[in-house]
């Protein structure tokens, strides 16, 4: 507009001087004033007229071009916004992008790592945020740990600076110098069960309660996978404890079913032999008697002497299966008293001297029990160490290196001998029937001496087991409880 006001000024001084020397140069020519002032004046109406046609032509060019410049910045301000709507869309569609991402992760696999890989990922690489960390509650130490980290986090605080997020379940902005951090709370059913904590160069842009927000999205997501890995993890382990626990009762219930119908076996073998031996001991007696009357009538020069005395040798060996047979059909009697273990063990290596000096065997002790005193049938516990070490000597017999070693240790709330020999060993097939009654590999042996022992322990509540190489030994192993339980008497088998 100020363009078109001195552009009117110079149009009337302009129009003024034209006229004014138009009108000289004709009064000059003609010589007639009026003709020149009149001549002047038309002039001076043309250039008004050409000159107010040019002054409208202006002015649209003025009003046209004022126009242009808005219609001009309405368009950039649309461009601006339209660009602004842009990134904000991108934005929205890369995030929901990843939220899908992580439903599929979450939807695929229940594998907590996996998920929590795509959240920090997207933490990372889409939100574009210098580093992130992710810590998990652990329930052993009741205490937030670090579980996870993905980009730099060098210089970001550690989980100590936002005591005050964890106490009040918000979000927190840490604005340090060199880092901008924020900490957000992993929340399931309004528990704390992690944390994610962001850092980011202030320089690129500082962290805002809209960063926040979009951070909210993903803790939320990695509570709902906290959560369901947890109570994927709590569904694993109760049924692998199930299917343990299943199988434990299925052991015990076939181990007490075999065992049943072993004691119901043994039971009636032993009814068996008590009737057995008792009809063999009558007549024995007898045969005894006059076997002894015979071989005083004989002079010792005479056969007939050596087969009576053979006879009377086979007469004794008889009458002690039938005293083993009864042994093991009677009911046990368990006498419980409080004695000194390794005194016991003494006693019955001192019975066996006589044996040991004959046979040549080096005998080795070795008492590491520091609690040496047990609650149990003294005569008892006897009683299997010396079968245990009469068989010893029987396997010994042939042997180059004779040695036996017995070792006592505490396990527990029990006492264990061990009985160790260097004998032919125990044959694989042999070893699971070795406790049965009657069962040898011995030609002149009963078969009832370890069937005793395995059921003298079991009315201790101990446990009496066999360990071998063959040719190589075998180890004994009695394992005593220190206090006798009562009511544990056991019967035939």
């Amino acid at each position: 507009m100020e363009q078109l006001s001195v552009l009117k000024f110079f149009k009337h001084v302009l129009v003024a001087i034209v006229s004014a020397l138009l009108g000289w140069a004709l009064w000059r020519i003609s010589g007639s004033w009026i003709y020149a002032l009149l001549t002047a004046l038309s002039c001076a109406g043309v250039f008004s007229w050409l000159f107010y046609y040019y002054e409208s032509w202006a002015l649209d060019l003025v009003h046209l071009q004022e126009k242009t410049e808005q219609l001009s910045n309405a368009l950039h301000e649309a461009n601006l916004k339209t660009s602004e709507r842009n990134e904000m869309l991108a934005s929205k569609i890369n995030e929901l992008t990843t939220l899908r991402r992580i439903t599929l992760a979450m939807s695929s696999t229940i594998e907590l790592d996996a998920v929590l890989e795509v959240i920090l990922e997207a933490v990372t690489q889409q939100l574009k945020y210098d580093g992130a960390q992710f810590y998990l509650y652990d329930s052993e130490s009741k205490e937030l740990r670090l579980y996870k980290t993905m980009g730099n986090v060098e210089g970001a605080p550690d989980i100590k600076g936002f005591a005050r997020c964890l106490k009040d379940k918000k979000p927190m902005i840490l604005a340090g110098q060199n880092k901008h951090s924020a900490g957000l709370p992993v929340l399931a059913k309004d528990e704390v069960i992690g944390m994610l904590i962001v850092s980011h160069d202030p320089l690129k842009a500082p962290l805002t309660e809209t960063d926040i927000r979009t951070l909210s999205t993903y803790t939320y997501q990695a509570g709902m996978a906290v959560e369901n890995a947890r109570l994927y993890q709590t569904e694993k382990h109760f049924h692998e404890e199930l299917a343990r626990q299943v199988e434990i009762a299925k052991g015990k219930l076939l181990e007490a079913q075999k065992k049943l119908i072993q004691n119901e076996r043994m039971a009636a073998m032993g009814e068996a032999a008590a009737v057995v031996a008792h009809e063999i001991k009558n007549p024995l007696g007898s045969i005894r008697a006059s076997a002894q009357l015979m071989i005083y009538g004989i002079e010792p020069g005479d056969k007939r002497h050596r087969y009576v005395q053979l006879l009377l040798q086979e007469i004794n060996r008889l009458d002690g299966v039938a005293n083993s047979l009864l042994d093991y059909a009677k009911p046990l009697r368990v006498r419980p008293e409080k004695f000194n273990v390794h005194d016991a063990l003494r006693e019955v290596l001192e019975m066996t001297r006589a044996q040991v000096e004959e046979k040549k065997i080096d005998v080795v002790t070795e008492f590491n029990a520091v609690k040496q005193e047990i609650e149990a049938d003294v005569d008892q516990l006897k009683q299997v160490v010396i079968n245990v070490v009469q068989n010893a000597f029987n396997f010994m017999g042939n042997r180059t290196e004779k040695r036996l070693k017995i070792s006592t240790r505490n396990i527990e709330n029990s006492l264990q001998i061990d009985i160790e020999d260097t004998g032919e060993g125990i044959p694989p097939d042999v070893l699971p029937h070795i406790f049965e009654p009657f069962y040898t590999t011995r030609a002149r042996g009963t078969g009832l001496g370890l069937a005793i022992c395995h059921r003298l322990m079991a009315a201790h509540h101990g446990s009496i087991e066999a360990r071998t190489q063959p040719g190589a030994g075998a180890t004994f192993v009695l394992t005593f409880p220190e206090r006798y339980i009562p009511g544990s008497e056991a019967q035939p088998g």
